[in-house]
Parts: C-alpha cells; structure tokens; sequence
C-alpha cells in the first residue's frame, strides 16, 4: 500500500511544460539567492528566515524503498520485506527540468534522520539561528567541545540544504499553486 501511495504522490507531482519552466524560474532566483547566502559565513545569514521549497515533499517510512533502485528487479521486494520496520526518511522534489528516460521532473532523494529533522524546522517559516537552537535542544551535550561539534554539524547540514534548494528564502515567490500540489 505503501509503494501505490508513494508512487501515486510521485505521479501527481508530474507537471506539464509551462509547469515546468515556472518552476524553472523559480529555481533560477532560488539559485541566485543562495549563491549570496553560502558564499559568506552562515553566521551573517543567522536572521535571515528559510521555508521548506514549496517543490520538496518529505517522507517518513518504516521500510528503505531505496533498495529497490539498486536490487535486481526480482529480489526487490523480498529484500525490502526481509529487513526489519525501522525508520527511513525521503524527499521529493519537483525540478525545473524534464528527464525524457524517467518521463518525469520529480526527483527522489533519501534523506538522514537528522535532514529530516531540520527540514521539519523550516516547515514554517523560520530563522537559521532559531532552527539551530531548535536542533541543539534535541541533544544532551555534556562539553562544551560536544556543543560546538553539535553546532558545527547543524550549520554544515544547514548549508547543504540551502545548496540542495531544499530550504529556500521565506520570501522567495513559489510557482503558481497550480504548479505545486
């Protein structure tokens, strides 16, 4: 029921050509914007409030359908079936380009429970520094030297969703609702 509704989501995601190059658009200021955020210290952008891309839908699953992309098509199912429940996590995120050979512009893309979390943060709009508070609460560091690693940690993944566009600028104009589902 899982794959149906997973694969259903990914199909409704589709879009159309004029979809497609709004979301184009969209990605080319995304793009723009964040070139000037990670090309200087996160800290100066710490005030700064981030969203979740209106073009990335996250996933919790007890099953890692990400086996199926590198397992034989037969032994699909039974390698995912014979791993124990356990959480898995995911994105997809519509894309401002076509791929003719997957007849899509939705990519899928696994994510860490840490990702995840972070991407959780911005599901409203948010500051960088109230989100990395926000991470650094979740965790009992016992040093000083521990708190440090822990922000370190939650800057770089920080930097990497910003570079993913995963999280984008809070005024950032989304494409058209029709666009995003």
């Amino acid at each position: 029921k899982e794959i149906l509704a997973i694969e259903h989501q990914k199909l409704s995601l589709l879009n159309d050509v004029n979809q497609i190059n709004s979301i184009l658009n969209f990605e080319l200021a995304c793009f723009k914007y964040k070139e000037t955020v990670l090309s200087r210290p996160l800290t100066e952008s710490f005030s700064l409030k981030f969203r979740l891309s209106p073009c990335v839908t996250t996933y919790e699953s007890d099953w890692n359908w990400f086996i199926m992309q590198d397992s034989v098509p037969n032994e699909r199912m039974n390698t995912i079936l014979l791993q124990p429940e356990k959480d898995y996590y995911f994105a997809l995120q519509q894309t401002g380009t076509y791929d003719l050979p997957t007849s899509s512009n939705v990519l899928e893309l696994e994510l860490t429970v840490f990702e995840f979390f972070i991407l959780s943060l911005f599901e409203k709009p948010s500051t960088i520094s109230a989100v990395i508070q926000a991470f650094e609460e979740e965790f009992e560091c016992k040093t000083m030297e521990e708190q440090k690693q822990l922000r370190v940690n939650a800057e770089a993944l920080i930097r990497i969703l910003i570079f993913q566009m995963f999280i984008v600028a809070h005024k950032q104009t989304a494409p058209s609702s029709k666009v995003i589902q």
